[in-house]
């Protein structure tokens, strides 16, 4: 079996209608001065697009990658098998070309195949190395947003970063040290890998420019980031001289938003005060991946600095502000963003209802029937369910 688009239609998931509707309903109350078209909203086009950078010419793949797919004489089913056994979805690669040759490079190694080479045509084995690694990167992050168990919107941003400094890194990883295999390897008909990589990571930058206010309301609206994430990515991502205007923007953005909903629905007043019960529990701040690692130690400075601030001026906040300024939600791996705006709506109404529409954006161009089914029942219970009730399960 060899794993190519050609033959191959994709399984019809996506709803335009569906996907117009919610644009036209949640655009205008996130108040987009400048609307991003749909290609730069849905995250995993942003994340295809890049993938699709990283092809060769058309006349190579063929030749090396699907030639040794060819070669192998496993079944179908043992293909299905090592598939699962990878985590590897067999109808991306059915719907996606570049899906094809990176599920192909995944199980070529499976079989003995290390050295690709044909007509002519070399991958060196360094380029293999790095575009498993990219495409990997690529399919996990588009995985991560494509979930239909969970809203997703809040970590749009956030993969969009992670993912800049993973490029940045193997991008100056293979023009230094490595740079001596470049004349050894003509994968790429139209220049040099380094320069494809490079094309990539640009076409990363720019979907970050236009879309990181999108990203950035549903984000700062996760209760274990808020704005300190934001800050804390964009200088680790562009360094400090950039951060603060990135900073101010999104501040703007979210003030405005703040109020527009509270001219929109009036003033929300609960006699629930805050009882502490969103404090910051201490946690693991152990981890493997450097990007969580150095937010994890920027978070318990910064809360203990926001805790200081806070009690100067408890009087001048506004319920967004409290809500910014409080100490993060605590990290777990089960976190439920749903949960925590349900137990904590009473706190902050107006800024839950915020989080209600945000939470709601649509992440992807193709939807699996679950999402779908959910969306529509946000859709039609938009205002008639309590907000703890807006999402269910598919059952």
């Amino acid at each position: 079996m060899v794993f190519t688009a050609r033959g191959c239609s994709a399984c019809e998931t996506t709803d335009e209608d569906l996907h117009f509707v919610l644009k036209d309903c949640l655009e205008p109350v996130l108040m987009f001065d400048t609307n991003p078209s749909s290609r730069e909203i849905y995250v995993d086009n942003v994340l295809h697009s890049i993938a699709r950078c990283l092809l060769p010419h058309p006349d190579v793949t063929p030749d090396i990658i699907l030639e040794y797919m060819t070669s192998i004489s496993w079944t179908r089913q043992e293909h299905l098998h090592l598939l699962s056994e990878l985590d590897l979805d067999y109808e991306w690669a059915c719907d996606q070309h570049w899906c094809a040759c990176y599920f192909s490079l995944e199980v070529l190694p499976k079989n003995g195949f290390t050295d690709l080479e044909n007509a002519g045509k070399t991958i060196a084995p360094l380029v293999v190395k790095l575009l498993r690694k990219i495409w990997e990167q690529l399919y996990r992050g588009i995985q991560r947003i494509s979930t239909s168990t969970f809203p997703t919107s809040n970590l749009c941003l956030a993969e969009l970063l992670k993912l800049r400094e993973f490029l940045q890194a193997e991008l100056a990883r293979f023009s230094g040290e490595d740079a001596d295999i470049e004349g050894r390897c003509n994968y790429y008909d139209d220049g040099e890998p380094k320069d494809v990589f490079r094309v990539a990571s640009n076409t990363l930058d720019k979907a970050i420019q236009d879309s990181y206010l999108v990203w950035s309301v549903p984000l700062a609206l996760d209760p274990r980031y808020k704005l300190r994430y934001i800050e804390f990515s964009f200088q680790r991502a562009f360094g400090s001289e950039e951060t603060g205007e990135y900073v101010l923007e999104v501040t703007t953005k979210i003030n405005k938003l703040y109020a527009h909903y509270t001219k929109e629905y009036g003033r929300i007043t609960t006699e629930d005060q805050p009882d502490g019960s969103n404090a910051m529990m201490d946690m693991d701040t152990t981890s493997a991946d450097p990007w969580e690692q150095a937010w994890n130690n920027h978070r318990r400075s910064q809360d203990i600095m926001d805790a200081q601030v806070n009690s100067c001026y408890p009087e001048t906040k506004t319920e967004l502000d409290r809500y910014l300024q409080d100490p993060l939600a605590l990290e777990t791996k089960d976190f439920d963003i749903l949960n925590w705006w349900k137990v904590h709506s009473s706190e902050y109404p107006m800024v839950a209802r915020m989080a209600r529409d945000a939470l709601a954006m649509p992440t992807c161009s193709k939807l699996s029937s679950d999402q779908l089914a959910q969306i529509r029942s946000i859709l039609r219970r938009y205002s008639k369910k309590p907000f703890g009730e807006r999402y269910t399960s598919s059952e």
